[in-house]
């Protein structure tokens, strides 16, 4: 039979099947019978056949652990020349915009020295820029001076123009991909960002400060950008919501009481105070709203946030430990605890 060389598996199958079938003189019932069992021969073959993927299903590179990302890159790393992925990384980089992103990125991640870096960057100037432009590239990271104000006791930034330079970064980032919005797209962009305060103990330095603060407690506020949308479109999405790179401090300060309530209230008046940012970006201007929601909290942040005062009693139905398995007491949930208020502009 020249066709049971066929390359098509089914072929190959329904060829078989016609020459079993044809070297006898079967009965009806027989053939009905026989084409009956071979189906469900040859699902057993093509099922076989077929290749099974095992394993947990693979994510993006950006969401690998570092372990991971190592041995993804193993062979990479061990079969190319350091000077060829330098450059095939600094080209890819000009391309998409970022000439001096990897560059900055090594400066501050490795904690470099200048002098560290001077080393590095004489192997190779060409790829490397010199740490003045590196300079000039954090400088451009951080909000105008004017609005920092630093006193003995706390460092704070003016918070609306901190999410200003926040969501100007960001869409000056994201300049190619905002081209394709239409103009009533481009003026009702949104910011969604989390915020959270928190405080620390450290040793007491034998320093003398106003109003007889003490450096031994710490007390810190600040803000995560999550994500930037367009209506239902997500044009930017933060790849690691939960690492410090994107942290951003609003009023850090030297406190000796407990001062949770105070910074809350704090920051959800700047945030009732926001406006949206504007920008006009290459000839198209860009609205972005804020949208503030108080998820980076604690146990501690729930109580001062709600006013309950013990730590045995659960913020949001009030009851205590004793009370949870007693299904005699009604309970009334708070519907106010279950949200902070005041959270989005």
């Amino acid at each position: 039979m020249k066709e049971r060389n066929l390359p098509n598996f089914d072929k190959k199958l329904n060829n078989l099947e016609n020459w079993i079938l044809s070297s006898e003189n079967y009965s009806e019932d027989e053939l009905k019978m026989m084409k009956h069992k071979f189906s469900h021969i040859k699902s057993a073959f093509k099922q076989r056949a077929q290749p099974k993927s095992s394993g947990r299903p693979s994510k993006p590179f950006n969401e690998l652990s570092e372990r991971s990302k190592r041995r993804k890159t193993e062979t990479l790393r061990i079969t190319t020349d350091n000077d060829v992925l330098i450059h095939a990384a600094k080209t890819k980089l000009q391309t998409s915009g970022k000439k001096d992103a990897s560059s900055i990125r090594i400066f501050v991640d490795a904690d470099l020295t200048q002098q560290q870096y001077e080393i590095i960057r004489s192997a190779s100037k060409k790829v490397y820029p010199s740490c003045s432009i590196l300079q000039k590239a954090k400088t451009n990271c951080y909000p105008p001076k004017e609005s920092y104000e630093v006193t003995e006791t706390c460092t704070q930034v003016n918070f609306q123009d901190l999410l200003n330079h926040t969501a100007i970064r960001l869409l000056t980032y994201l300049k190619d991909v905002l081209r394709d919005l239409r103009p009533d797209e481009c003026d009702s962009l949104e910011l969604f960002c989390k915020w959270g305060c928190d405080g620390s103990q450290q040793a007491q330095f034998k320093q003398k400060m106003e109003n007889d603060a003490t450096d031994s407690n710490i007390f810190q506020s600040s803000f995560v950008p999550l994500r930037l949308v367009c209506g239902t479109k997500i044009v930017w999405q933060n790849p690691t919501s939960s690492l410090p790179r994107y942290c951003r401090p609003i009023r850090i300060r030297f406190v000796n009481v407990d001062i949770t309530q105070e910074e809350i209230e704090y920051v959800e008046n700047a945030i009732n105070a926001l406006q949206n940012t504007k920008l006009l970006l290459e000839e198209k201007s860009y609205s972005v709203k804020h949208t503030m929601m108080f998820t980076m909290v604690d146990a501690k942040e729930c109580n001062a946030t709600t006013q309950t005062t013990s730590t045995m009693r659960c913020y949001v139905c009030r009851t205590t430990s004793k009370e949870y398995n007693d299904l005699t007491i009604k309970k009334y949930v708070d519907v106010d605890a279950l949200s902070s208020k005041n959270s989005s502009v």
